[in-house]
């Protein structure tokens, strides 16, 4: 599988942050994980991130947001946790799939076409309306 640039900047990222992060708790990462993202990291990377402000408020790539929260959920995060952090993610699925329900979406669609379909008057030539009478009378 190759890996996208900007997949190797994203894990870039995240190696930048697990840097930042407390001994304690780096040794709760699998050391088989940080090797493999080692590997993939974009080796040019140069890190932009100031750590002085919540993560929230740095520009850090949503695929890097997304590692660092299997990575939390999967071996920082006690029981409980765990539970909290599932329970906001089904939360935001069900939220996003509430926002594009697809047969709201095409309600939607269809009332705004309704309102917004063009009369369009055809007048047919004399002769057109002679032709298609002939054609009405052999069946064409």
């Amino acid at each position: 599988m190759t890996i996208t640039k900007e997949m190797q900047y994203s894990i870039s990222e995240v190696l930048d942050i697990l840097k930042h992060t407390d001994e304690e708790e780096m040794e709760r990462i699998p050391l088989d994980l940080i090797k493999g993202l080692n590997s993939n990291k974009d080796e040019s990377y140069v890190s932009t991130i100031d750590y002085t402000k919540p993560l929230k408020e740095s520009k850090i790539s949503s695929k890097a947001l997304s590692m660092l929260a299997y990575i939390y959920r999967e071996y920082l995060s006690d029981d409980e946790e765990k539970e909290e952090f599932d329970k906001r993610l089904y939360d935001n699925q069900m939220k996003d799939s509430e926002k594009y329900d697809v047969e709201k979406v095409f309600e939607e669609r269809k009332a705004n076409r309704n309102e917004f379909l063009p009369v369009v008057i055809v007048h047919e030539s004399i002769f057109r309306k002679i032709i298609n009478k002939i054609k009405e009378w052999f069946k064409f």
